[in-house]
């Protein structure tokens, strides 16, 4: 008896998980879509470069989610991660507004982190880590030269800095956010 309840317990619970997943893949692809109808109707270049922005973090979720949970093939992970950056790089080209580079810089540092840790563990050499992250920080840069407020692009830098051992650059990065966001206060602290 005990073992027909567990059983039907873990059945219930991969059933859930199934359903869990299948419900965030229909909302990735139902922002993809979205985005795709918002880029077709934009009535200018800065809402055509944001809605491209928009369908490129949904290629980027769908792919890292699908990805870290093994739910497709290396093969296809990298399609939608190059569908990702394809729309990120035609809404720089529409629109180089900071958050353009910002919002490419985030699709650059989330494959970054995705390839680096695995099960949660540390993988790949530092300079594995560095080369996933360099396109997101020259990113992160750029979204700064535009608009020095952007907080959240000071936080990803900070975060990129302190994740590959550069303490001092992480620190300059999160003082610069603590005068923005009071969550720089905290990430201070913690490179520190």
């Amino acid at each position: 008896m005990k073992t027909s309840l567990k059983i039907a317990t873990l059945a219930s619970v991969l059933l859930f998980l199934a359903g869990c997943h299948r419900i965030a893949l229909i909302s990735y692809d139902r922002d993809i879509g979205s985005a795709t109808k918002a880029i077709e109707s934009a009535r200018d270049n800065a809402h055509r470069a944001e809605a491209y922005a928009k369908r490129g973090s949904a290629y980027s979720e769908k792919a890292r989610y699908s990805k870290a949970f093994k739910l497709i093939s290396a093969d296809e992970y990298d399609r939608l991660f190059g569908l990702a950056i394809k729309d990120h790089d035609q809404a720089i080209a529409l629109d180089p507004s900071a958050e353009a580079y910002y919002t490419r810089g985030v699709t650059y540092y989330d494959r970054a982190n995705l390839e680096a840790v695995v099960d949660g563990r540390l993988m790949g050499t530092e300079a594995d880590r560095k080369a996933w992250f360099a396109p997101a920080t020259a990113d992160f840069k750029k979204a700064i030269e535009r608009d020095a407020r952007l907080s959240l692009a000071w936080d990803r830098l900070g975060m990129i800095h302190e994740t590959t051992g550069e303490l001092d650059e992480a620190i300059n990065d999160y003082t610069q956010e603590m005068a923005l966001n009071p969550l720089g206060k905290a990430r201070l602290a913690d490179a520190y």
